[in-house]
């Protein structure tokens, strides 16, 4: 236990980075309907931390990683083999409206 209070006192002084990961698989997010139809695709607008959040695709037959983190680190996330050896037969890597200025 005393390691863990000792890294969590390092991070509350910014000597360290946090990465964040959580699931929220099987939350029925496409089922929702506000009146105009349910979504075609739901997303965070704002993720304020570093790390990895898991959702069910909208057809519920694979998953979609959303991935927040600073930029540099965002290009070797990218570029990592075991990361995109992990992409659907036919996909071509990350969306096109990737935005690395954002993180």
């Amino acid at each position: 236990m005393k390691p863990c209070i000792e890294r969590a006192e390092q991070v509350k002084k910014g000597e360290g980075d946090v990465y964040m990961f959580s699931s929220l698989r099987n939350v029925p997010f496409y089922e929702v309907d506000f009146g105009w139809g349910k979504p075609a695709w739901v997303s965070l607008v704002h993720r304020p931390y570093k790390g990895v959040m898991l959702v069910d695709t909208k057809a519920g037959d694979g998953i979609e990683a959303w991935v927040n983190m600073d930029k540099e680190e965002m290009v070797y996330f990218q570029n990592d083999p075991n990361i995109t050896m992990l992409l659907k037969d036919g996909d071509h890597g990350f969306p096109a409206n990737l935005n690395l200025d954002s993180a």
